[in-house]
């Protein structure tokens, strides 16, 4: 007899497509959305044997995106997902059944909690399918990868209490969220852990975004500049601090400070032909040897530090998956602008293949409280240039 609300699958690719389909987006789709094949990929790097899929779920954060959008809509929606449990163990639905029960031995159970791997939140819209995402990491390598903005989650499944240590994910809903407002969302679950303060939902973030500018209705959103993300900041309590980069900005390191303190960092990058785009840092790679010649550009003078040794980032990108890789290299001469170091990851030209490259525009951190350094740099900041803010997000929606 079958736990009711629960199925029990082997992982496969077919398998993975079926269940995160629905009536709006069938898995023929879901096969060639993005999203999907990066979470596929991902599973069978760690290994992933079998799914659970919990039928009838309630998602705080796309339930808070249903009243604020999508109830009021002439479609009717669906305001109910599915949750889908991911273990490195095989598991048979009559396995499943006695774990429920309760009859197994307390080495079983602990055997079937130490193989979960985390879940994924199946929203039933058209298109963006990939909700509240929560799953382990790659393993370390060694003391290789570091993944420092990471907390444990807990899952209920069935009555078993379920932990991952992750940082959730979520692909980008281009109604209510562009990719900045995703990137705040990410990074706010990690500053909610490390200082006690809100961890709002993408549409709260939005509209907090733009309270103090905006030349349009916040949802739909048509993205943020960096101004409106210092406004969404600010309102959960923080503080943010803004580095343009430029081509003596030891990059790296600076990155590395934060991550290394658990701080995530937002990133807004350039992609060559894409536009701007936001990014949320988690983690790095730290080599034993000098993986960078210099992370300042040439002719520009720096201290030797950590980041000459780091030669990977990890990240939350809304248009691919959680912990997405960012290759660290050298600096170059983009369109009449020098960059200390450029990255490149999983975008890609559609037609030829060719790996894009990401130049570094701005990074955004947050603080607590502010110190006494910041009566100084705020007023220095009354005379600072004051040209237009750049916008993130605007132009990669929907990839």
């Amino acid at each position: 007899m079958p736990v009711s609300g629960f199925a029990v699958h082997p992982f496969s690719d077919h398998q993975l497509f079926a269940e995160l389909g629905n009536p709006r987006f069938a898995s023929a789709e879901v096969a060639s959305h993005g999203r999907a094949g990066y979470i596929y990929r991902y599973l069978s790097d760690l290994s992933a044997k079998t799914i659970v899929v919990e039928n009838d779920y309630v998602d705080g954060d796309y339930l808070d995106d249903f009243a604020a959008y999508y109830v009021r809509c002439f479609n009717c929606y669906e305001r109910h997902c599915k949750r889908l449990h991911f273990f490195k163990t095989d598991l048979s639905p009559e396995q499943f059944l006695k774990l429920v029960r309760g009859e197994v031995t307390e080495t079983e159970m602990a055997a079937f909690r130490g193989g979960y791997s985390g879940f994924v939140v199946v929203r039933p819209l058209p298109d963006a399918i990939i909700g509240r995402t929560v799953l382990a990491t790659y393993p370390s390598d060694g003391g290789r990868r570091n993944y420092t903005c990471t907390k444990n989650y807990f899952a209920n499944l069935a009555g078993i209490g379920m932990t991952v240590r992750s940082l959730a994910f979520q692909e980008q809903d281009t109604v209510l969220a562009a990719c900045a407002t995703v990137a705040l969302w990410c990074a706010f679950h990690q500053t909610a852990a490390l200082f006690n303060t809100p961890a709002p939902r993408p549409a709260s973030i939005t509209r907090a975004a733009n309270v103090v500018m905006h030349n349009a209705r916040p949802i739909p959103s048509h993205g943020l500049n960096v101004q409106q993300m210092c406004n969404a900041i600010a309102s959960v309590g923080l503080d943010p601090e803004v580095v343009e980069v430029r081509k003596n900005t030891p990059l790296v390191s600076l990155l590395y400070g934060h991550l290394r303190m658990g701080l995530p960092v937002l990133l807004g990058v350039r992609i060559e032909g894409a536009g701007m785009h936001a990014i949320t840092l988690t983690g790095y790679s730290l080599r034993q040897a000098r993986a960078l010649k210099q992370e300042v550009a040439g002719g520009e003078k720096s201290i030797p530090m950590v980041g000459l040794r780091i030669d990977e980032f990890y990240a939350h990108d809304d248009q691919f998956g959680p912990f997405s890789r960012l290759v660290v290299k050298p600096s170059a001469n983009v369109h009449n602008r020098i960059y200390p170091v450029t990255f490149e990851g999983s975008w890609t030209d559609r037609s030829t293949g060719k790996i894009l490259q990401m130049a570094p525009e701005v990074a955004v951190n947050t603080r607590l409280q502010q110190d006494p350094g910041d009566l100084f740099r705020r007023a220095a900041m009354a005379h600072a240039d004051t040209r237009p803010a750049k916008a993130l997000g605007c132009q990669c929606r929907g990839r």
